[in-house]
């Protein structure tokens, strides 16, 4: 009977700190938000750090550290800075949680993204904006930003002039993800990076495919004039 009680009262005071510590960060979190409001950036990213130092031992911490990538890139526009902290986030979170639980593996889709964003977009560096894209596709399994990660990934790849490449990637959201936003415009695309990768036959099944099953949709339209040059300049034996 002691045994059980000892064990409840630890199982109690477990639970009351688990608590205790899910509403400092969500106190912290909304203290921050405050700031941010109020446009008061650099004690903002103050508090960050200094909540940060307060609470190295802490598994929580990583979600501060988020809230300190995201004011580097949404207020400083320091992209620099704000991929050095998520990567430093996602390497803290992989160290504290293995194997990953689904909250944390969610939390590290949106790092990732985070990530891949700040180097398409910002920083124009699409090599590595694919391969966190491609973190996503491969390391986050239940994530609901997969679809859209294999659409950058695509598009980073046809900014890299990589049609084929590119091609076979968007073939992938027609295939692999078929409910997505992105399946009808991945049709147009993935013919079109095959056009571009003289891969006639590849671009000419994209484009049919896509008029058979959308034939009113915009891309649709648009996919008739690719066919018909397609048509026009190339034969099946060439």
């Amino acid at each position: 009977m002691k045994k059980l009680l000892f064990f409840l009262f630890l199982l109690l005071f477990a639970v009351q700190n688990l608590f205790s510590q899910t509403n400092t960060l969500i106190t912290s979190i909304n203290e921050i938000k405050k700031l941010l409001f109020e446009k008061k950036i650099n004690e903002a990213l103050q508090y960050c750090d200094e909540y940060i130092l307060a609470h190295q031992e802490k598994a929580d911490t990583v979600y501060i550290k988020y809230e300190k990538a995201l004011i580097y890139s949404d207020y400083i526009k320091d992209y620099d800075n704000s991929i050095a902290v998520l990567k430093s986030t996602a390497d803290d979170l992989l160290n504290i949680s293995q194997p990953l639980t689904a909250r944390d593996e969610l939390f590290l889709s949106d790092i990732y993204w985070l990530i891949g964003y700040n180097y398409r977009w910002h920083k124009k560096d699409y090599n590595k904006a694919v391969d966190y894209f491609i973190k996503i596709i491969q390391d986050c399994t239940n994530s609901p930003k997969k679809a859209e990660a294999q659409y950058s990934r695509s598009w980073c790849l046809a900014l890299l002039k990589r049609y084929k490449d590119a091609g076979d990637n968007f073939k992938i959201i027609t295939e692999r993800y078929s409910n997505s936003v992105y399946t009808i415009r991945s049709f147009y695309e993935a013919g079109e990076c095959y056009q571009k990768a003289e891969k006639y036959p590849l671009a000419k099944l994209m484009f049919e495919t896509l008029i058979t099953g959308h034939p009113q949709n915009e891309w649709a339209i648009a996919a008739k004039q690719h066919l018909k040059w397609i048509e026009l300049n190339y034969t099946e034996e060439e």
